[in-house]
Order: C-alpha cells, then sequence, then structure tokens
C-alpha cells in the first residue's frame, strides 16, 4: 500500500499540464475551424486588396499602419491559404494556446516564489480557466480580433525572459530581448501600451518580496516606457497620417466608448452571458 501511494502524482509535470491545456483547447474550439468570415474580416482580410499578392510589403503595413505587424500576419495567411477561414482561424486557436502556456508559466513562478504555500496544480488551473473563460471566444473566433491574441502573446513573451532575467547572471540579454517582444507588441495593437503599468502594478501588490522585486524590474520597466513614448509618437505622426478611420469619432467620443466597452468586459468576466458582437458593434 506504501508503495502505491508513492507512485500517486498528486500535481501534474509541465508537459501534463501542456496536454491537459491542449487537449481542453481541442474540446472547445476544435469545431470553430468551419467558421466563416464576418463583419471586419471582409474588409480587413477577404476585400484588402493589399494583402493581395499584387500588394507589395509597404502597401501590405501601410494598410494598418498603427497595427502593420496584425495586418502582416493576415498577409502571410492569404499568402498560403487565400480566403479559406479555417486556416485563419487556426492561426487564432494555435495563438490562444500558446498564450495559455505562456499564462501557466508566469503563474507557476509567482507560486514557486510566493511567501505563502500555493498549490502546486494552481498554475494549471488558473491557465484552464483562462484558456476556457467564454470572454476569450470572441478573441479565438472572431478572426479580425487577432490583434488582441498577439498583444497577449508578446506581452507575455516579454513577461517571461524578464522572470528569467531575474534569475539569470547575465540579465541584459534576457531583458533586451523582452523588450523587443513588447515593441512587437505596441505594433499588433496600441492597448499594448498599458503593459508596462500593469508589470509595475504587479509587482507593486507583490509588496517588495526580495526573492522577486530587484533593480532589473525598474530598468525593464524604464525601458518599456520608452518603448511606449516611441510608439505614441509614431502613432500619433506617421500612422495617423496613413489611415483614415471611417466614421471618424473625436477622442471624447473614443474614451466615451472606451469606458462603456470597459464596463461591458467587465460584466461579461463575471457573468459570460448574452456575448453576442451585435451588443457592442455601436461601442467598441
Amino acid at each position: 500500500m506504501h508503495n502505491r501511494k508513492q507512485g500517486i502524482k498528486k500535481n501534474p509535470t509541465d508537459r501534463e499540464s501542456v496536454e491537459i491545456l491542449l487537449l481542453l483547447l481541442l474540446i472547445i474550439y476544435g469545431f470553430s475551424l468551419h467558421y466563416p468570415f464576418h463583419y471586419d474580416d471582409w474588409k480587413v482580410i477577404v476585400n484588402n486588396e493589399s494583402i493581395r499578392y499584387a500588394g507589395t510589403l509597404k502597401n501590405i503595413l501601410l494598410s494598418e499602419a498603427s497595427r502593420p505587424l496584425t495586418i502582416l500576419t493576415f498577409a502571410l495567411n492569404y499568402r498560403f491559404s487565400g480566403t479559406n477561414p479555417e486556416y485563419y482561424h487556426a492561426v487564432n486557436i494555435i495563438l490562444h494556446f500558446l498564450n495559455s502556456v505562456f499564462f501557466y508559466f508566469i503563474i507557476k513562478f509567482f507560486a514557486e516564489n510566493s511567501e505563502k504555500k500555493i498549490p502546486e496544480y494552481a498554475s494549471v488551473l488558473c491557465a484552464g480557466i483562462f484558456l476556457a473563460h467564454p470572454l476569450q471566444i470572441e478573441a479565438v473566433t472572431y478572426i479580425s480580433s487577432r490583434s488582441e491574441l498577439l498583444v497577449f502573446f508578446f506581452c507575455s513573451a516579454s513577461a517571461l525572459l524578464f522572470l528569467k532575467s531575474l534569475k539569470s547572471e547575465s540579465p541584459w540579454k534576457w531583458i533586451s530581448s523582452s523588450v523587443i517582444l513588447f515593441l512587437f507588441a505596441l505594433i499588433s495593437k496600441e492597448r499594448a501600451v498599458m503593459f508596462p503599468f500593469v508589470v509595475a502594478a504587479f509587482f507593486f501588490i507583490s509588496h517588495g518580496s526580495k526573492k522577486i522585486i530587484k533593480v532589473k524590474t525598474y530598468f525593464y520597466f524604464f525601458f518599456c516606457l520608452i518603448a511606449d513614448a516611441l510608439y505614441v509618437i509614431y502613432r500619433f505622426t506617421f500612422a495617423a497620417g496613413h489611415e483614415v478611420r471611417i466614421p471618424a469619432r473625436s477622442y471624447a467620443e473614443q474614451a466615451a466608448g472606451a469606458l462603456e466597452a470597459m464596463k461591458i468586459y467587465l460584466r461579461m468576466i463575471f457573468l459570460p452571458f448574452n456575448q453576442s458582437i451585435e451588443d457592442r458593434k455601436s461601442v467598441v
């Protein structure tokens, strides 16, 4: 009996955790490959001449100058699969899986370095909730929302490299690489500008644990703020001169819409019902 108990694993290994997440992903999103294009997919992909074979790289990037990396992924999708939506959905699903895996390792890092005892299975449990939450459906199945997936992909990858730097004897290569990944997040979607403040808030909430908070954190935050500033300058000078938003909205209207959208999404975190995009088209 004693030997049997010793052979029982209480917590999954990293590999087993990733396999659990993959199984959960296939159960939830495997059927969505056959979904058609809808709403902005037609403007951004199907009817976008810039991403077709005749389009130059410059035309592709300038067609969505504030989000050039996102539009480049659509152009690559078109290059290999034309307007077959299954391949576009496949890329979104793979990104969501990778995001969930990155989230798992981020949670695991903080669990292992916490002053409180946290069960080892908490990491895969949190990652599983992140992967399966109904709020993710729009970002994963609505192809044009790939920008959301890319932002999280590059921000979480940046965070992982930064966390690695905290325990490295040669941290600066990890910090510089993490800042480069953050730049990729910025050119995927504008909302990535909030990432440095999320990082700062999270470490502040960690109440200065000596295991985590180090001078490297401040350097990372500072370099990310520089990247933020460079992107804001780019966004409101160069990119603004190459984009036409129809219908154009004032900054006050956009701010009001952002606040309303925040209220809607906060509600959907805890009450994920009535998620039809039709209810939010006039807001976001």
